[in-house]
């Protein structure tokens, strides 16, 4: 899938902008706060102090309503309170029981292999997933 309006390393000139690690952490940030749709698998943590289980999302949480370069200038803070008000609700893939649970605990998980072998393509070998 093409990137996002303004996500490119490189200006109109063909010059670099970014260097190749900011600019795959630029993308992983759109992604991982991207709107989620109910039956999408994602990774969640309960509250802090516990491991991540898979879980299905249950009701449509919309993303960011900014445009993706405005939401990477966002401060960590800031985007805490952007995801504030609202938390995701998901089933337990294994229990079925059903949490609610901060924005900032879920990673969304790939939708398809397609998806899967485009995140895989911008990750390099060493580095901590």
């Amino acid at each position: 899938p093409p990137l996002p309006d303004g996500l490119s390393e490189y200006d109109g000139k063909g010059k670099r902008i970014f260097t190749k690690k900011e600019h795959a952490w630029r993308i992983n940030e759109v992604l991982r706060f991207r709107a989620l749709q109910p039956g999408d698998y994602v990774a969640a943590r309960v509250s802090s102090r516990d491991l991540f289980i898979l879980a299905r999302v249950r009701d449509a949480y919309p993303g960011p309503d900014l445009a993706p370069v405005d939401f990477l200038k966002l401060s960590e803070s800031k985007r805490d309170a952007l995801f504030r008000d609202r938390k995701v609700s998901v089933e337990d893939v294994e229990d079925n029981d059903t949490y609610s649970v901060d924005r900032s605990r879920i990673l969304p998980l790939p939708r398809s292999y397609a998806e899967a072998n485009d995140w895989a393509s911008r990750i390099k070998r060493s580095s901590r997933v």
